[in-house]
């Protein structure tokens, strides 16, 4: 296990923790081949000082540390989530600070200035944590049904697509947060922390980024040509 110097905030900057786990039913060995993504981006923006990788893979701990990041090796209880995960690591290391950045691997997408947006927003005693938002357009009239033994249908009958019903709409994108501390240890204490966190008063800040949350081999195989094509 990594041996930490006592952390300490410096120029207003908060912990930025990252917490990754071993397991993962629906897209096996997601977390290491996204790490890369974040850690390189957190390189980018000049912020990988103030990172800290958790994990419960003694595995994931040294391919973090050959990325260039430090990491804490966690004992996970079944079914733990990233909350608690945090949770614990600011509790056992001491760290001293009002909020702290959660960055899920899973969420890759990040525009280069969304961690100064959120940094630069006023800490409103009322609001718990600040989280990355994106917008969309409507596009629900080309919504289709697909069917092995009969033609694809539309899902809705209006198939016409005038301006007026180019609606835009927002939606959590998850790519970052901002936690307040003292609210995260009243969510620990709650039997659900997930529907406890989200009954928390937030604020959304706009990922100005495509939407992506990479939970299934689907997902990733997007991903990758998606880089793939970048590099073009």
């Amino acid at each position: 296990m990594v041996k930490f110097k006592e952390f300490s905030i410096m120029n207003n900057q908060y912990p930025i923790l990252i917490p990754i786990k071993r397991q993962s039913i629906r897209c096996p060995n997601k977390n290491r081949e996204l790490l890369p993504f974040t850690i390189n981006y957190l390189k980018t923006i000049q912020k990988l000082n103030s990172a800290k990788v958790i994990t419960d893979c003694e595995d994931l701990e040294k391919y973090a540390i050959s990325l260039g990041a430090e990491a804490y090796l966690e004992v996970r209880e079944d079914n733990q989530d990233e909350l608690l995960s945090c949770y614990n690591f600011l509790k056992n290391r001491k760290i001293k600070s009002d909020y702290f950045f959660l960055m899920p691997v899973t969420h890759p997408l990040r525009d280069l200035n969304l961690f100064s947006t959120f940094e630069t927003k006023d800490k409103d005693t009322n609001i718990d944590f600040f989280v990355s938002v994106c917008s969309f357009t409507d596009r629900k009239n080309f919504f289709v049904k697909i069917q092995n033994d009969k033609p694809t249908e539309f899902l809705y009958e209006n198939l016409t697509r005038k301006g007026q019903d180019c609606k835009q709409y927002s939606m959590i994108d998850g790519s970052l947060y901002l936690i307040k501390n003292s609210f995260l240890n009243n969510v620990i204490q709650s039997k659900d922390t997930n529907k406890a966190f989200w009954k928390g008063k937030f604020e959304g800040i706009i990922n100005n980024c495509p939407f992506m949350d990479i939970d299934t081999l689907q997902d990733m195989e997007k991903f990758k040509y998606i880089i793939q094509l970048a590099s073009y």
